[in-house]
């Protein structure tokens, strides 16, 4: 019989037992369930188990992460082990957070475009309000420049919420409310606030690009065709995530294939190039701040990634760059 000693914050510790069944037949989520059942009023979705370090209290301790791994694949044994409980708050989805994140862009970059173009004096409100900084124009022609761009990020983002629906599947099924205002902020803000209001300006209108690099059709067509190349691949890429993706609780399967013979997250790499495209098509401050942003924290799952790979398969694991093919 299993018997395990849980001790939630502010409780006294409780005695939680499956009689007639082993640790290796006692799922973590058994347990949560259990937990709940005796007393301790928390959902399973907001339980946080973890086994305290007995020789170093301080120790960070072992958290109890997928629900359906057996309690014996984290050492519990059948009786005088403890866990410890922890109430994580509300819980949002994570597919909700991402539908969330990829529909502010979506919204907010032709909103300011349309405020900001032809028949509309958004900056010479703003300028009226009392930022100086901003000139007093009046109505302008759009380019084609900003039409092209304001289609791009718009194609990139449904692509985004498409893939969210459809294609990509997800480890864990929720994420602390809380961290949506954070997640959403990088897209709202970043990428809808601060490129629309940057490059959709009169300076960038058909008038101030005439006879300029911007108003040439082999520019901006040729940095399109870039952004056209990182979208499709990057599509690809996830299908191939997706097809490889093993079920809760079984060994995780490394990608292989196109992009991912160079490098262990081409996802990541052609995310990138579509985010280049764009920042080379415009050479634009924003957008280039935005780029930064957002290809130094893939660089950063990358590495997470790619060390979780080589640790998983060790040898078997091949010999691949990170994210950036030939480089890094």
């Amino acid at each position: 019989m299993v018997s395990v000693s849980v001790k939630a914050p502010g409780k006294p510790a409780t005695q939680v037992d499956f009689p007639g069944k082993t640790a290796e037949q006692v799922t973590v989520l058994d347990l949560k369930k259990a937990i709940r059942a005796r007393g301790i009023k928390i959902a399973e979705l907001r339980q946080r188990l973890s086994l305290p370090d007995a020789a170093d209290p301080k120790a960070r301790p072992a958290v109890l992460s997928e629900d359906t791994h057996s309690l014996a694949k984290y050492g519990i044994k059948e009786s005088g082990s403890e866990v410890r409980c922890k109430d994580l708050g509300p819980q949002i989805a994570w597919r909700t957070v991402f539908l969330a994140e990829y529909f502010g862009p979506i919204v907010i970059q032709p909103l300011l475009y349309h405020l900001s173009t032809k028949g509309h004096t958004l900056y010479g409100a703003l300028h009226k309000a009392g930022l100086s900084f901003l000139e007093a124009t009046p109505a302008y022609e759009p380019s084609t420049l900003q039409k092209t761009v304001l289609a791009l990020i718009v194609l990139h983002y449904v692509k985004r919420e498409y893939e969210t629906v459809f294609v990509h599947k997800f480890s864990h099924a929720t994420m602390p409310f809380r961290n949506i205002f954070k997640n959403c902020s990088h897209y709202w803000l970043l990428c809808g606030v601060m490129t629309a209001a940057s490059f959709f300006r009169p300076q960038y209108g058909a008038a101030a690009v005439k006879g300029t690099v911007f108003d040439n059709p082999i520019w901006i067509g040729a940095w399109s065709l870039l952004w056209v190349y990182g979208e499709f691949s990057n599509y690809l890429t996830h299908m191939n995530l997706r097809s490889i993706r093993t079920p809760p609780g079984q060994p995780r399967n490394f990608p292989k294939g196109y992009g991912f013979d160079q490098v262990t997250c081409a996802n990541y790499w052609f995310e990138s190039l579509t985010w280049i495209a764009l920042t080379a098509m415009t050479c634009d401050g924003s957008f280039a701040l935005f780029t930064a942003v957002s290809v130094g924290q893939m660089l950063q799952w990358a590495l997470k990634k790619h060390k979780t790979y080589r640790k998983e398969h060790g040898k078997n694991y091949p010999k691949r760059n990170i994210m950036i093919p030939y480089i890094w």
